[in-house]
């Protein structure tokens, strides 16, 4: 069954009007922030309806030419036959009533009437996300003027830095200008008639799947070995700072080995689906994909990977013998959170978990069969990954590099998620919930 994202609820813009003011505290930016938590769901929804009415305009649009095309040459056959040798030739009026009344030109009229009403439709959500931006622009402004008179009040404004913003400012709008941008347009299957049964259709498949075993897959994509990185030396230093040390009991590998917050020796694999044993590939706080059990013992989330959060990484020995030579082994598990219920918490080994990667470079290939959470849930699923989001941008520093990342956008077709035409549309879904099947 599809699970529904707790959060959501903590999304919404605010309550009341929506209009809460900034205090003379300060507090001007965490009042728009929470009213703009919402911004980039809402215009990701309008611009998913906007390719949805594009695939099923295309459709009409194909659907009018064939029809189109039927009708001439039924016409022209028409005139043909009617048309008798020696006889004057047939008026406009003449030849318009007698191809009038034929079926496929009564379809065309009406596929027509639908391809007007789709383009009216598309032209309606276009400005509805243009007066969404509009409004948020214009709060921003409004919150903005109000914050300079509180800092002219307090005697904290500068004239100054105000001018060298607007430079700046103006520096990067002459800079964006002159960047060329690309664009990808994916089609996408028109909106379901009853979302709701259509949500219900898709958990009875989900649970026909779980029951029939087609949820998990044996065996484990091991991914590619790194290159030594700085994170990796100070694994390796920390690691031979313990070889070094007087004691070498196991509680001191698994504090250095913590300290150096998942960093692996040099040359070992510190891919997102598989490491060393010797060191944890995720720290607290971080959100990975997990694979779960429920703890109940009723199998009820077995065989399913959801999204959750590293509460703690803990290690264990697991046997050895430093008389004979051999280093003392360490497992890696991890105390998860399920980021649908954070009461829920569970402990899973390093072949569970999957670190979420963060990079272009590390997303799976187009076409490539992935697991990726579906939209407005926690649950990642089988598809196929159609786009990738454009590559980040070489200049504007790491500022700009992170919030690329955080913004890149794959689009996945889900496994069972065909819609009553048989069409599986192409869903919007954050790249770093995108991975490869383990």
């Amino acid at each position: 069954m599809i699970r529904q994202n707790s959060r959501s609820s903590r999304l919404s813009l605010s309550s009341g009007d929506g209009r809460s003011q900034p205090d003379e505290g300060g507090n001007a930016l965490e009042d728009y922030l929470e009213l703009v938590s919402g911004l980039p769901f809402e215009l990701q929804r309008l611009l998913t309806l906007l390719r949805e009415l594009d695939h099923k305009a295309e459709k009409k649009y194909r659907e009018t030419n064939a029809l189109q095309d039927e009708y001439l040459s039924w016409a022209k056959a028409r005139l043909a036959a009617t048309q008798q040798p020696g006889s004057p030739p047939c008026t406009l009026e003449g030849a318009l009533e007698l191809v009038a009344n034929h079926r496929a030109k009564l379809e065309l009229d009406d596929v027509r009437g639908e391809l007007h009403s789709l383009y009216a439709e598309k032209v309606a959500v276009a400005e509805q996300a243009r007066d969404l931006v509009a409004s948020h622009t214009k709060r921003l402004r409004k919150d903005l003027t109000t914050f300079g008179r509180y800092l002219e009040h307090i005697g904290a404004y500068d004239p100054a830095v105000e001018e060298q913003l607007a430079e700046e400012a103006a520096n990067i709008d002459q800079l964006v200008d002159g960047m060329s941008t690309t664009s990808s347009q994916n089609s996408s299957a028109p909106p379901d008639r009853n979302h709701r049964d259509h949500h219900h259709q898709r958990d009875h498949h989900r649970e026909r799947d779980r029951d029939r075993g087609g949820g998990s897959s044996t065996g484990r994509e091991r991914g590619r070995p790194s290159k030594a990185s700085t994170r990796e030396k100070k694994a390796a230093a920390a690691a031979a700072a313990v070889d070094g040390s007087h004691s070498g009991k196991g509680a001191d590998v698994a504090n250095v080995l913590l300290a150096a917050q998942g960093g692996g020796v040099a040359g070992s694999d510190n891919s997102h689906y598989g490491g060393s044993a010797m060191q944890p590939r995720a720290s607290p706080g971080d959100q990975v994909a997990a694979h779960l059990t429920d703890a109940g013992g009723d199998g009820s989330l077995e065989g399913e990977w959801v999204l959750a959060q590293v509460v703690e990484c803990i290690l264990s020995g697991s046997g050895g013998d430093r008389t004979r030579g051999q280093a003392q082994q360490h497992q890696v598990r991890y105390k998860v959170m399920d980021e649908d219920d954070h009461n829920k918490t569970y402990i899973v080994d390093d072949s569970q978990l999957v670190t979420l990667h963060h990079g272009h470079s590390s997303l799976p290939a187009k076409g490539e069969t992935v697991l990726a959470v579906y939209p407005d849930t926690t649950a990642f699923y089988r598809g196929v990954l159609t786009a990738l989001p454009p590559p980040p941008p070489r200049r504007g520093g790491h500022a700009a590099l992170l919030q690329a990342q955080q913004s890149a956008v794959c689009q996945v077709q889900f496994v069972d998620d065909a819609d009553d035409d048989g069409h599986t549309p192409h869903r919007s879904v954050p790249a770093r919930y995108v991975i490869r099947v383990p």
